[in-house]
């Protein structure tokens, strides 16, 4: 690993195109090192413990609202249950992704998707006291629950799908002009964008020197990093940090 690439990443413009990319390599490297590697060999394994999947799922941010409060449990008993089941369902659907397929990779996430929905209504966890709980059930044609779907497939099937979530959604609006930019048309856009950045995602992992192994997940840091109102903040920091890096390591 050079020592050079704090100074490398300090002396570059703050509008650079490249600077998103190599910030959204470090800190998926991050991710990686902290939890993300354990839970990928815990899926991979097919034992992937209650305790720890529940630690996904907070550390995802994945048990808050009303919908969210499934995963967490309505109690102790059916909240492992409800993850054991949507841990069921996520390998599931995620072995039956394919490469660069969107549209047929969208199939998977929305039927792992309503097939957990299914699940949730036919327990009654939708209701509390027999009365529908408010915002609980999707209006016809919505998705359920599209980020924690999506979030959870990626542990079984790494290389195909990035994750989903407010930053995501707004930084595709964005970055193609989309009105809605939902869950029906994200992995269409984000396989378009990887193919529009390549140069500059290749420009970062050259100057990081980075060698994390799920390409895929990079561009979804980078759409978190775009949809973020304080992006430009998130950067000087970061190069700040390498600043003061480069200049340690420069001290004899």
């Amino acid at each position: 690993m050079s020592q050079n690439r704090f100074a490398k990443v300090a002396a570059l413009d703050l509008n650079s195109p490249v600077l998103p990319w190599i910030y959204a390599i470090h800190n998926q490297e991050t991710l990686w090192m902290d939890h993300d590697a354990l839970w990928v060999r815990k899926a991979a394994s097919g034992d992937w413990p209650d305790k720890e999947m529940h630690r996904f799922l907070g550390s995802y941010n994945l048990l808050r609202g009303v919908r969210g409060a499934l995963l967490a449990g309505p109690d102790r008993d059916d909240g492992q249950l409800a993850r054991d089941t949507f841990k069921a369902l996520a390998c599931k659907y995620a072995k039956e992704m394919r490469a660069d397929d969107a549209e047929h990779n969208t199939a998977q996430w929305r039927a792992f998707d309503k097939a957990f929905f299914n699940f949730c209504d036919g327990k009654g966890w939708l209701k509390k006291d027999g009365v529908e709980i408010a915002k609980m059930r999707p209006a016809e044609g919505d998705w359920f629950m599209p980020s924690a779907t999506l979030k959870a497939m990626w542990f079984f099937a790494p290389d195909m799908a990035p994750m989903y979530d407010r930053n995501a959604k707004n930084a595709i609006r964005a970055l193609f002009k989309q009105k809605d930019a939902g869950p029906d048309t994200f992995l269409d856009s984000c396989y378009t964008l990887r193919m529009q950045e390549q140069w500059n995602i290749k420009m970062a992992q050259s100057e990081w020197g980075a060698c994390y192994p799920y390409p895929i997940r990079i561009l979804d840091k980078y759409l978190w990093l775009k949809g973020s109102k304080t992006a430009k903040c998130v950067l000087k920091r970061f190069q700040a940090a390498c600043r003061d890096l480069a200049r340690h390591h420069s001290e004899p």
